[in-house]
């Protein structure tokens, strides 16, 4: 026996430890139907795993006993869990859910679930904003009036209030304010993308306060521009580092085929190129061509 243990072996202590616990954590809930599922939830995870661990991780479950306690005096169905857990606090208590799907008390909804978690995104989406302009409350009302009319989904809500809120987030645009042309302009030369997505908005506020802001693609020339701004950026970044990472060369040597010669390559096809170092030049072979850079001290080592 291990010192210590009496006459019990090792098993014998966690699992007596184990049932004082339960014992006691039996106090935390009101109904019995919750006592009796939570000795049930117990047994059935000492059957699949040991006494030890489950006396080591039990305690972290009981909140979820104690809320179903609370609110419905019993283990519900699973769309009233995860209306009230939501799908991220349900993933805090897997175990659990594996244990009430395992013994049949609940099937999973993916609709609902998917549902309630599109709910959720839109509110982290809603919450980056301290308080919501009256251009992004009207929007989303006129969203909720088309949801609730069968004309579109949750998730396209949330796609469409994305970048509305996006551009108030990125360019730090006053809540009493709405969007002007320069600054949605300026928006979509950071966000390319969202050109389709923020049209619905746009179309919103020019339809809503009679203004005539338009969602024009950004000109080429400026995004060309802007790009050289960033990658000279990093460039200069880079070159102040004291002590450059083989990561740091490698990115030195991608900026600097985009920068110096238009050369989109990834880190991938950087490990197939030849690279040769001469003075304060570096040769860059590709496609049977030859690109000169910069050198970034150390650079033989890529």
């Amino acid at each position: 026996m291990p010192a210590g243990f009496g006459k019990r072996c090792w098993d014998c202590y966690w699992s007596e430890r184990l049932q004082r616990e339960v014992d006691v954590n039996l106090y935390l809930f009101k109904s019995d139907k919750i006592k009796a599922a939570y000795k049930d939830f117990i047994n059935w995870f000492i059957d699949r795993t040991c006494n030890q661990k489950v006396a080591m991780e039990h305690l972290k479950f009981t909140t979820f006993f104690e809320t179903c306690d609370e609110v419905w005096h019993e283990i519900p169905s699973y769309n009233s869990l995860v209306q009230e857990f939501k799908p991220e606090g349900l993933r805090h208590h897997l175990t659990v859910l594996r244990w009430l799907i395992d013994t049949e008390q609940v099937i999973v909804n993916l609709d609902i679930k998917n549902e309630v978690a599109e709910k959720e995104r839109i509110l982290n989406l809603l919450n980056k904003l301290e308080v919501l302009p009256e251009s992004i409350e009207t929007y989303y009302e006129f969203l909720n009036e088309k949801l609730a009319l069968k004309k579109t989904s949750l998730k396209s809500i949330r796609l469409a209030l994305q970048p509305a809120i996006g551009i108030y987030v990125e360019l730090s645009i006053n809540r009493h304010q709405k969007p002007s042309q320069e600054q949605l302009d300026a928006y979509l030369r950071l966000k390319q993308g969202q050109l389709s997505a923020i049209t619905g908005f746009v179309s919103h506020i020019n339809r809503k306060y009679g203004t005539n802001i338009q969602c024009n693609p950004p000109d080429p020339e400026i995004l060309r521009k802007d790009r050289r701004k960033i990658l000279e950026r990093d460039l200069i970044a880079i070159n102040h580092i004291p002590h450059p990472t083989r990561k740091d060369y490698e990115r030195w040597v991608v900026i600097s085929l985009e920068y110096f010669h238009e050369l989109k390559i990834s880190r991938k096809t950087l490990a197939t190129l030849n690279i040769e170092q001469n003075q304060d030049k570096a040769i860059v072979k590709h496609n049977k061509q030859e690109y000169v850079i910069p050198c970034l001290d150390g650079l033989n080592e890529v």
